[in-house]
């Protein structure tokens, strides 16, 4: 995890509320404890957050966490590069699916089964929506069950496809009889 999506992290819980505990910071960021303590040193230090002890507390080792002025600012430049970053990795995903599918349409491959259902399954979907690949979806494959609309891995074999693509990486229940494909 990178040093800008933590203090990231770290700031966003803050502004949600000021008065939480550090475990709590570290539950709802994913980060470690030490990792949480070192980050809001380094916040305090940058002037971004202040530290205001709770008075009322017994053990004097709650505080609160005050954003600054300067640490909104911080908190929304580092979330604006986030975003940037995630869509230009969105962007190159798609490509890598585009140069997969094309690839597939020129071994011959026409009738597809998207394997997963997840937000790979929707992008896959979306392009291949444009007809520019010269590829059919005709099912996609929920291994897990959550979607209700998808085939159930034993509903494969009454699919004809040329070929699988696969769109989520358990495939502990996919058939053998016809040829897998990987995005990536």
């Amino acid at each position: 995890m990178s040093e800008d999506f933590s203090t990231l992290s770290v700031l966003e819980t803050l502004a949600e509320s000021a008065d939480i505990p550090q475990r709590k910071i570290a539950d709802r960021t994913g980060l470690n404890l030490a990792k949480v303590n070192f980050v809001i040193r380094k916040l305090v230090t940058r002037g971004w957050i202040k530290l205001k002890r709770v008075r009322d507390n017994p053990h004097k080792l709650r505080y609160l966490y005050l954003l600054t002025p300067e640490g909104m600012t911080a908190k929304s430049r580092l979330a604006y590069k986030f975003v940037q970053r995630a869509v230009a990795q969105y962007a190159d995903v798609q490509v890598k699916i585009e140069q997969s599918l094309q690839s597939m349409a020129s071994e011959g491959i026409g009738r597809v089964v998207l394997w997963g259902s997840n937000e790979i399954t929707d992008l896959c979907l979306r392009i291949l929506s444009d007809g520019n690949h010269g590829l059919r979806v005709v099912g996609v494959v929920d291994p897990v069950g959550t979607n209700s609309k998808a085939l159930g891995p034993a509903q494969l074999c009454a699919v004809n496809a040329d070929a699988i693509l696969i769109c989520d990486p358990d495939i502990s229940e996919l058939r053998d009889d016809l040829p897998v494909h990987w995005l990536v």
